[in-house]
């Protein structure tokens, strides 16, 4: 059997979204004309998503109208809800009794990444799913139990992370349990570390470099591939300190919406570290000039001003200067180390 199979189909412009029609300009549509006009040409919306789903949908379009036509990805991998899938027909050539039979063939196949309105539509739906739904457990004696299915969007799971973050911050710095649950307020303990500095770092990357507005995802793997290289940097800046122990949590969020800045809605990157350091804050900050040029260094959107860079390096240890990018925090001069940390990570 031959097959002839034609060159696969290729993703033009930014659109939203692709094998439905194109979108008109929805700012001139009443909301209720918006969200039938999403139903029909989203590739994740149907008769059944609900309205406040796509009313969401709606005015992030309206606001960021070619952030929403963006692929979220070009050529990272995706998990396959975020993929979508053109159906490809081709003939298949067989001989059969002395003469060729034609037959045509298709199969859905992987083709591009969604764009950011659908992704986004269908993170909703998967959230509001979650919200409604329960999980039924049994034991060997045949009783059974019900819990609610989590997510990492869930006010419950956003409580949990900050109640670890609270607890790795009381072993490495101390300090109280109230306001925690099932213990007694007034207890207090000591920290592991006998001189602990709580370390704020941002990392950010301009996602419209040389004019080219990048996609979300090509946005964040340049902010991961030089996460090593920025390791390196705060493992050597902590060493030039003679620290005993350090350790550290980083997560990525999304620049805050509302506005029309240049990095709305992409990421950027909370480290939160606690080293055990006889120094003073000003000199832990001098030090952690490092791992920002490294930074700056390794990601080639990542710009020196945007990081504080454009400041002396007498600025960095100048306690009175303001840089934004480091803030170093004493436990013994500041008693809400853990709000500081809990709050600036947006845990």
């Amino acid at each position: 059997m031959s097959t002839e199979q034609p060159a696969g189909l290729h993703a033009g412009p930014s659109r939203l979204p692709s094998t439905k029609s194109v979108t008109p300009k929805i700012t001139e549509l009443s909301r209720s004309d918006q969200i039938e006009v999403l139903r029909d040409i989203l590739l994740t919306a149907d008769d059944g998503t609900e309205r406040r789903i796509l009313h969401k949908v709606a005015q992030f379009i309206e606001e960021y109208p070619q952030r929403a036509k963006l692929p979220v990805t070009t050529n990272g991998e995706l998990r396959a809800r975020y993929v979508e899938f053109i159906e490809r027909t081709w003939e298949a050539k067989d001989y059969v009794s002395g003469h060729f039979d034609t037959t045509e063939l298709s199969e859905l196949q992987p083709d591009r990444a969604m764009c950011w309105a659908d992704a986004m539509c269908l993170t909703l739906r998967r959230y509001v799913s979650a919200t409604e739904t329960e999980l039924h457990f049994g034991h060997d004696d045949g009783s059974t139990f019900t819990v609610e299915a989590s997510n990492r969007w869930k006010p419950e799971y956003q409580e949990e992370q900050l109640a670890k973050m609270h607890g790795w911050l009381r072993q490495a710095a101390g300090g109280d349990y109230d306001h925690v649950d099932n213990v007694p307020d007034g207890i207090e303990v000591s920290g592991e570390y006998d001189n602990p500095k709580l370390v704020l770092l941002t990392r950010s990357a301009s996602s419209k470099p040389d004019a080219t507005r990048l996609v979300p995802g090509e946005h964040e793997v340049d902010m991961q591939s030089s996460w090593s290289v920025v390791y390196d940097g705060i493992r050597n800046a902590f060493d030039s300190l003679d620290a005993n122990n350090w350790s550290y949590d980083a997560r990525s969020e999304p620049h805050p919406g509302g506005g029309h800045g240049t990095n709305a809605c992409y990421g950027h990157e909370h480290v939160v570290a606690v080293v055990d350091a006889d120094a003073s804050t000003h000199k832990v900050r001098a030090e952690m000039r490092r791992p920002v040029e490294a930074h700056v260094r390794a990601t080639p959107t990542a710009g020196p001003d945007a990081h504080d860079l454009d400041k002396p390096k007498e600025a960095w240890a100048d306690p009175t200067a303001d840089i934004g990018t480091v803030e170093v925090f004493d436990p013994e001069d500041d008693d809400s180390t853990i709000e500081n940390a809990a709050g600036y990570s947006g845990a």
